[in-house]
């Protein structure tokens, strides 16, 4: 049995024997040279830790410094939006950030708008006088001020500034914060005594003092001040001579001094310097006896265990076990090698496995069928991809939990599976099935497959479902003979299968690609549309029917984009809703349209009325009547001059909570119109319970309304039925002069279209109403 020494043992025994020798080669050898005068390496270590001490107090104030300058830009953000703001977000901040003890936001007189702090007083407070304030010279400046007592809650703080084009952002500091930069500092450099002083000689942080409720000003300010600008090292601190170095911080002018006496130096020089020499000795031994005595032992096992990681890196089959080593602790890594080598094979094959198939129902993923479509284009003439979308999915997550989803999942995968010959799971509710016309079948046969299998209801856990679907088909090659692009005109076709009622399945068409592509980047450039002051706010006018007066008009968007130009609203709206980005537009348009209909009714002293049309999601929102009085109040505008357009789908969405809303702006004189009245959803239950000012007629009622008898009839019996209800009604999207005289003959109260008045913009509505009414006092 051969002899096993511990490893321990082995290197106890060299250490041993390294430093016996180095003993003796330092009492015998180094002792007498180790003589030279400390003073002048003492001094440049101490300036080395003051530089960077200022350095790194920069980097953590230019932190502090980022996050508020980041509050600033996403505060500018916000279109149009003065006095309101995301309290949230300032609170996520602060409770982000250890050391932020609050935020204000201060307009462009240095007003308080917003102030974090939970004693609310601060707001409407003018800080103008303040040098800070004085002090914001540029917007990317940084700004920081004194250490002051809060006045809220009598705590130390600093204050740090960042000037944006419309406001100021305030961050209030907690001194703890510079006590724990000044504790990095001392630990980091070898407990050396460290102070930051301001320019007034007041102290910040001082390692022997704990100033977070008391600060005084230091005895050797001017001595410190004379150490910076003399460029010497020798001070007399509390009484005692010291070696000392001075940086200052050029945005606040603060001191960053690091000291200590001279005898305190001189022992940890020589300290250092006997530590220093011995080491080396010692090292220099333990490496030369290591190198000699251990190559074939130590470095030698080491050796094999690396060629074995290696091997198992370069993912090669072959593989061999360590040998028995003298050293146990050799042995017990040698055995985790072997184990590890095992269990990353094994762990390769799965990633082998993975990386063409899914985890969940194993079947073969979007990897898989890139290398199929290739093996099978290479010998087939016509190919096509069946894309298959389960509808509404998510609502059975949503209901019974994504481990139940993923069951159904998996039976719906185990029906498929066996019956197509190239059947893959590309991600979450989506299947694809490749099909290759030699087989002898139709799209249509196999289409007529996949229905048969999927409306066969799946019963789990005593729940029964049906399982509805969509599906894309595309073509190779007559679509195209790149597999990506076969796969997303397949996706198309679902999308446009999704809003088809009488198909559940669309063969693609080309049509169809470049609408999808231009919708595509309409999503992606709305994200800096608002960045970008894209978006514009139009009025069309409204005009009495019987005399061709201007009641009022209706706010409208327009985006235009210097990519791909004008964007219709039928284009961006929707998308908007989707992203969860309309709630933005509203308030950019209520804002504008609110400010302009005020200037307008002064400049001709009229009662002209705005319609903003609102959506659902800003309806929805807690704040919405607080939105609403914001604006009224800001333009001081009377609320009997502002119209709300809202639809029916809008009401559906919560009727009781919608109408309190609306209730409480009727009682304070805003009205209410029903847009697109006869859109499908329209139901006179709804009405008789709705106080409604106006409705308007839907535009889809004027196609063929001359030629349709029906529609003639139905649009005569709204308007009598709203007259009977108190209702006004307003026709909308009129171009021609016969449908015009149409409505006149049915009693129609108001008309908007082009046939009277195309939207305008603000300066061309001025224009406009210039010419056609005299101006008041403005």
């Amino acid at each position: 049995m051969k002899f096993r020494i511990p490893l321990w043992l082995y290197f106890v025994s060299i250490l041993t024997f390294s430093i016996l020798i180095s003993a003796i080669l330092y009492f015998f050898v180094f002792l007498d040279v180790i003589k030279e005068p400390y003073i002048v390496e003492t001094t440049n270590q101490s300036k080395e830790i003051t530089e960077n001490s200022r350095l790194y107090l920069q980097t953590k104030i230019e932190e502090q410094f980022n996050i508020i300058q980041g509050v600033g830009l996403a505060h500018e953000n916000i279109p149009n939006d003065e006095g309101v703001f995301p309290s949230n977000y300032y609170e996520t901040i602060i409770e982000e950030n250890e050391y932020v003890i609050a935020i204000e936001v201060l307009d462009s007189t240095y007003k308080v708008m917003y102030s974090s702090f939970k004693n609310q007083y601060r707001v409407n407070l003018d800080l103008g006088n303040y040098y800070l304030i004085q002090d914001l010279t540029d917007n990317n400046e940084i700004i920081i001020g004194h250490m002051e007592y809060n006045i809220v809650d009598n705590n130390l703080n600093l204050e740090i500034a960042y000037a944006t084009e419309n406001s100021t952002i305030l961050a209030h500091i907690s001194v703890l914060y510079l006590e724990s930069f000044g504790q990095e500092m001392k630990e980091s450099f070898n407990d050396k005594e460290f102070m930051i002083i301001d320019d007034y000689g007041k102290l910040l942080y001082d390692s022997k003092n704990n100033l977070h409720k008391i600060r005084y000003r230091t005895e050797s300010f001017e001595d410190i001040v004379e150490l910076y600008n003399n460029d010497e090292h020798f001070i007399t601190l509390n009484g005692v001579k010291s070696i000392a170095s001075v940086s200052k911080f050029d945005q606040t002018d603060w001191y960053i001094v690091s000291y200590e006496s001279i005898d305190t130096a001189l022992a940890l020089q020589y300290s250092s310097v006997e530590y220093f020499s011995f080491t080396i000795i010692v090292i220099s031994s333990l490496f030369i006896l290591l190198f000699v005595i251990s190559d074939y032992s130590i470095i030698k096992e080491f050796r094999l265990l690396g060629s074995r990681l290696d091997t198992l890196s370069s993912d090669e089959n072959t593989s061999f076990e360590i040998k028995q080593s003298m050293f146990k602790e050799v042995n017990y890594i040698r055995d985790k090698f072997n184990i590890i080598g095992d269990e990353l094979s094994l762990k390769t094959e799965e990633l082998k496995f993975l990386a063409y198939n899914d985890p969940l129902t194993r079947l073969p993923s979007k990897n898989k069928a890139i290398l199929d479509f290739a093996k099978i284009t290479s010998k087939s003439d016509t190919i096509s991809l069946i894309y298959v979308d389960l509808k509404r999915f998510g609502v059975i997550n949503e209901n019974f939990g994504f481990n139940f989803g993923d069951e159904i999942i998996k039976i719906i995968s185990a029906r498929m599976t066996g019956k197509f010959d190239y059947f893959y799971r590309i991600d979450g509710d989506e299947f694809l099935v490749m099909y290759d016309y030699k087989k002898g079948h139709t799209f249509e046969e196999i289409v007529f497959q996949i229905n048969k299998i999927l409306k066969k209801p799946i019963i789990k856990n005593g729940i029964t479902l049906k399982i509805d679907y969509n599906i894309g088909v595309s073509m190779y090659p007559s679509d195209s003979e790149d597999f990506d692009d076969l796969l997303s005109h397949s996706v198309i076709a679902m999308h446009e299968a999704k809003k088809s009622a009488s198909s559940s399945y669309i063969v693609f068409d080309t049509t169809k690609q470049e609408q999808y592509k231009r919708l595509s980047k309409i999503e992606i450039l709305l994200q800096r549309a608002f960045e970008n002051k894209e978006f514009t706010t139009v009025f069309q006018p409204i005009v009495r029917i019987d005399n061709n007066e201007i009641r009022g008009f209706e706010a409208l968007s327009r985006w235009k984009n210097k990519e791909i130009g004008d964007v219709f609203p039928d284009e961006f709206i929707p998308i908007l809703e989707k992203t969860h980005l309309i709630s933005i537009l509203d308030r950019y348009v209520l804002n504008n349209a609110i400010k302009m209909i005020k200037f307008l009714n002064e400049r001709y002293n009229k009662s002209f009325i705005i319609s903003i049309n609102v959506s659902v999601e800003t309806i929805m929102l807690d704040n919405f009547t607080s939105i609403i009085d914001e604006y009224l109040d800001k333009y001081d505008l009377d609320p009997n001059l502002l119209e709300l357009e809202i639809t029916e789908s809008t009401l559906i969405r919560d009727f009781e909570g919608i109408t309190k809303k609306m209730q409480y702006l009727i009682d304070k004189g805003v009205k209410f119109s029903e847009d697109d009245f006869g859109d499908g959803y329209s139901s006179l239950t709804y009405l008789s319970r709705l106080n409604l000012d106006t409705l308007k007629i839907s535009r889809n009622f004027l196609t063929n309304i001359i030629s349709n008898v029906e529609s003639r009839y139905l649009v005569q019996t709204i308007i009598a039925l709203s007259k009977k209800l108190g209702f006004l009604t307003i026709v909308e999207g009129v171009e021609d002069e016969e449908i015009y005289q149409l409505f006149k003959e049915y009693k129609c109260d108001f008309v908007q279209g082009y046939l009277f008045y195309k939207p305008q913009t603000e300066q061309k509505l001025i224009s406009l109403l210039d010419d056609r009414y005299p101006k008041g006092s403005i």
